[in-house]
């Protein structure tokens, strides 16, 4: 029969033995958990990406090409003066809308009723016009240098059951290629059909809209060209073919935006 001593320091070995895996099981722990940190995050299949009215595939792109392809347009647009030509995030294609189709954001609808492109100023109200152009205009609002006016009847609804001010110039031009790229489009909106008259001369793009209550109005942007060396890094003119889109913001939640295809050719 083992003696009281003999018992004390058995006990002992095997407490030590256990001190001696515990650590060990905990380095093989971390090891495992650190592996898992690293893995690749899970990519969506794009196969679920369904394409709505348009060409345009679904991209998880977040910039052109390759780095150095995106640093050269961008130092390109800084040089040349030619637009912003940084790329923004890429775009699904399910965010692209067709013309007819209409895009909701932050309770209010966005609908394009009919698209302009031209020199040609026409017979608006030239009082409401802000001349803008570095080429200048005639005395009938008429562009004289390579820039265009883009001018958009967009109907706004709001959806809500509560009163919204809405900035009608608030939506932007965009520039995306058939591989769902993105680009700013080099603009600035210069005419409104209709002026604000409850606000400051700084707030004539703006309206209020009752519940429900649409408002439909002509929006035109003052549209910049781009030189021969921002349009050969773009690859205007050969198989990427890039088109305007009309930007409407889904939710002030998210960076989440819709884009409506204009039928547009960026020149």
């Amino acid at each position: 029969m083992a003696s009281s001593k003999e018992r004390s320091d058995a006990h002992m070995k095997k407490k030590i033995k256990k001190m001696r895996l515990f650590p060990l099981t905990t380095l093989f722990l971390a090891a495992a958990l650190t592996g898992c940190g690293s893995a690749e995050p899970a990519v969506p299949d794009s196969g679920l990406i369904q394409s709505i009215g348009t060409d345009v595939e679904p991209s998880m792109a977040t910039s052109l090409d390759d780095a150095s392809t995106a640093s050269d347009i961008s130092n390109a647009g800084d040089a040349n003066d030619t637009g912003d030509t940084e790329p923004l995030p890429a775009v699904y294609a399910k965010n692209l809308l067709s013309l007819s189709d209409t895009a909701t954001g932050n309770g209010i609808s966005y609908s394009i009723l009919d698209v302009q492109r031209t020199k040609e100023f026409g017979d608006r109200a030239l009082e409401n016009l802000m001349d803008l152009s570095h080429g200048g205009t005639d005395g009938q609002g008429n562009l004289l240098g390579d820039e265009e006016y883009l001018f958009l009847m967009i109907q706004f609804t709001n959806t809500t059951d509560q009163a919204v001010e809405i900035l009608r110039n608030q939506g932007g031009l965009r520039e995306i290629d058939s591989e769902g790229r993105v680009l700013h489009c080099n603009s600035e909106a210069v005419y409104c059909d209709r002026k604000w008259e409850d606000g400051t001369p700084g707030e004539i793009f703006h309206w209020v809209l009752a519940p429900n209550e649409s408002v439909t109005s002509e929006i035109g942007w003052l549209v910049q060209g781009r030189d021969e060396a921002s349009r050969e890094l773009l690859g205007l003119g050969d198989s990427r073919d890039w088109s305007l889109y009309y930007e409407v913001e889904a939710s002030e939640d998210s960076s989440e935006n819709y884009y409506i295809d204009l039928k547009l050719e960026v020149e």
